[in-house]
């Protein structure tokens, strides 16, 4: 059993050698790099990455300008403050039921 196993071995070792050559380079390496088929992909390539980046910067730059015209407008919601023991209220809690205590009264 161990000879077949190091028979099976010796085989892989050896197809692996000899096909070394054909797995070393790509097909680009073999041909001419000129050629129209590799600079359509050079240029597929760059087009993929410009779109990518391009559509991330348009996102950023319509975050930038919603938040701008937010605090243009004084709209942006005011930071909640903990008290003393730590517990944020909410603001509009507070005032619905500080108008419900007068309305009871």
């Amino acid at each position: 059993m161990i000879g077949v196993r190091r028979f099976a071995w010796a085989l892989v070792v050896l197809a692996a050698l000899g096909l070394a050559a054909e797995a070393a380079a790509c097909p680009v390496c073999y041909g001419d790099s000129d050629e129209p088929m590799i600079k359509a992909g050079q240029q597929a390539a760059v087009f993929m990455v410009g779109v990518t980046y391009l559509l991330l910067t348009g996102g950023v730059a319509a975050f930038i300008t919603l938040r701008r015209r937010t605090l243009r407008r004084g709209t942006a919601a005011a930071p909640v403050k903990p008290d003393a023991a730590g517990r944020t209220a909410d603001p509009d809690a507070a005032e619905s039921s500080a108008s419900a205590e007068e309305g009871a009264s």
